[in-house]
């Protein structure tokens, strides 16, 4: 048999056989330590210098912030998060397990002032927010005449959009005065993925498996497409192009379909017109879409990482048009939903505590040796529609929310979306080495034009 089909099968074996002879191995009690989860785990590596893993949110105000309050502020809803005020223990090439501290208050002022919107952004997203020290993000207040911004990254080992956004409210429930309940307690136990999200059923675990067995024969036989570089440079950090949609486009998506897919669904056509207009071959385009796994009635609280990631993928022949395009998507969506196969992703990092720590910090490493194939084209992430304005005060509601996810190359795009106000604000978060600013202002219109024509 080729070696491409002994690969596969030794990758069956090995992960039907894992969560069994792992339980006999590693059986423990809860520790009383915090532990990475799987997640934080999974992705505490990625972030380097070059290419920092943050999470980013920007809001914007009509009119003047207090400076003096804002920082209250942030102190204030640091005290209501526990992985606010966290930072990564001294480890041990011996250890297994990361473990976080959480101090009681922060040595470190996490919020600077700017002037210059455009470049206090691009050099806020391009700069790493180190683990060693409490807290793990920082704030950008940034002057401008038609409304300060309040900028926000968290290093994304210690949460998700989703926790980002909801630490950003917290910022201004405490700037307003308003009261902001936050359960530390059960945060703590929605993080701990691998004991949460354990499938139930052994058909749910097939299901699972299924979906990996699917991912790892696309990744060998098809290797998802590059994004055609144009005007690229070898420099580290991000740039980023930003759009906002109206909501009668997003209302227009095809029927069975949820915003998501729609947005999914332009991502995978943009791409597709984009490589043909500078002359690349598009076989198999894979988006990666993390999926929140919250409990429903908890869906936007906690700050931490509490979501997986699946990849989404269309055929040349799946994307004759925006419409085909997002009805394959929203096919696979369901399926990721009804079947409980977001969670996919946990029958492989549950065998993260069994290697060492020095062992995970080589594993990057390799991804050029061939891991590249399982490395999707883009990423789209979706923190949702923000029901409750955020409000700061006297200044009102803000006007504007913006908030892009990482990327790394040879993923070069990352494209973040949230819908606030009755408005969708897209932002596209590109590496240097993938576009110049023009090339990504490019893309960005190429989205919108395939979006509009829905």
């Amino acid at each position: 048999m080729p070696m491409w089909v002994w690969s596969l099968l030794f990758f069956v074996v090995a992960v039907v056989a894992a969560p069994g002879l792992l339980r006999l191995l590693h059986a423990r009690a809860p520790r009383a330590g915090l532990d990475f989860n799987i997640i934080d785990d999974a992705i505490h590596h990625l972030d380097t210098e070059d290419e920092p893993w943050t999470v980013f949110m920007e809001v914007r105000v009509a009119g003047a912030i207090d400076e003096a309050k804002l920082r209250g502020a942030v102190r204030a809803a640091m005290g209501r998060h526990a992985m606010a005020r966290a930072y990564q223990r001294r480890w041990r090439p011996w250890q297994t397990v990361y473990e976080w501290g959480v101090v009681e208050e922060v040595a470190i002022d996490p919020v600077r002032v700017a002037d210059v919107v455009h470049d206090a952004r691009a050099s806020f997203l391009s700069t790493r927010v180190p683990l060693d020290e409490a807290p793990p993000f920082r704030i950008v207040l940034v002057r401008a005449p038609d409304g300060d911004r309040v900028l926000l990254c968290f290093n994304h080992a210690a949460s998700d959009g989703v926790g980002t956004l909801r630490f950003l409210t917290s910022i201004a429930r405490a700037y307003s005065g308003q009261s902001d309940e936050v359960d530390p307690v059960e945060d703590r136990a929605m993080r701990d993925l691998a004991r949460n999200t354990e499938p139930r059923t052994w058909l749910e675990r097939w299901r699972r498996l299924a979906m990996l067995r699917r991912a790892f024969l696309d990744a060998v036989v098809a290797p998802p497409a590059r994004i055609a570089a144009v005007h690229g440079e070898d420099a580290p950090g991000f740039g980023c192009a930003r759009r906002v949609v109206p909501s009668d486009v997003v209302a227009s998506k095809p029927s069975g379909a949820t915003v998501n897919d729609l947005l999914l669904g332009a991502l995978h056509v943009a791409i597709q017109r984009w490589n043909a207009g500078h002359a690349l071959e598009t076989a198999r385009i894979g988006t990666m879409m993390p999926v929140n796994v919250r409990p429903k009635e908890r869906w936007n609280e906690a700050v931490g990482n509490i979501v997986y990631f699946v990849s989404i993928s269309t055929s040349v022949e799946e994307r004759a048009d925006l419409a085909s395009t997002v009805g394959v998507i929203a096919k696979q969506t369901r399926e990721v939903k009804e079947q409980g196969t977001a969670a996919a992703l946990r029958e492989v990092l549950f065998a993260s505590p069994t290697l060492l720590v020095e062992v995970k910090r080589k594993l990057p490493v390799l991804l050029p040796l061939g891991g590249e194939r399982f490395i999707d084209t883009a990423v789209l992430s979706n923190v949702g529609r923000v029901d409750a304005p955020l409000v700061f005060g006297e200044l009102g509601p803000a006007t504007e929310l913006w908030f892009s996810p990482p990327c790394r190359m040879p993923l070069g795009l990352a494209v973040g979306a949230s819908t606030y106000e009755g408005r969708l604000f897209l932002t596209f978060r590109y590496r240097h080495a993938l576009w110049n600013e023009e090339a990504a202002e490019q893309f960005a219109d190429l989205y919108l034009s395939v979006l509009e024509s829905s």
